[in-house]
């Protein structure tokens, strides 16, 4: 991950405001099963999922992106990372996010893993 993913998408998030770190690595991405997990309902202004839906399908991805939506407040913030595959390309997962209700405000492609594209989008 590059560290200016990470610098743009706190740049969006409020002062003080309350990140779930849904990433695969270190967050709830690697405790638990993001299709299938319950979350509080608008309760986050921000969602860090760096990698967590890799390997997922396209309903899973579905699933899980209703589930970043629901937890989210009114216009929070979503980073999410989608390896690309021969079921989806990066502009199929452009549209997957604002499909579930958000507003793509960046996009862009890991140096190191090209078949890798993340977005950073805003809930409607």
């Amino acid at each position: 991950m590059d560290i200016g993913a990470w610098r743009e998408f706190n740049s969006y998030v409020p002062a003080g405001g309350k990140i779930l770190d849904a990433s695969r690595a270190t967050g709830l991405g690697a405790t638990s099963d993001l299709r299938l997990v319950s979350l509080p309902r608008e309760e986050y202004d921000a969602v860090w999922a760096h990698e967590s839906l890799f390997g997922y399908k396209a309903d899973e991805c579905r699933r899980a992106m209703a589930t970043f939506f629901l937890t989210l407040k009114p216009r929070g913030i979503l980073f999410v990372s989608f390896e690309e595959n021969e079921e989806f390309h990066a502009d199929d997962y452009a549209s997957l996010v604002r499909q579930h209700g958000f507003t793509l405000i960046s996009s862009g492609r890991d140096a190191r893993y090209p078949e890798r594209v993340a977005f950073i989008a805003r809930r409607i």
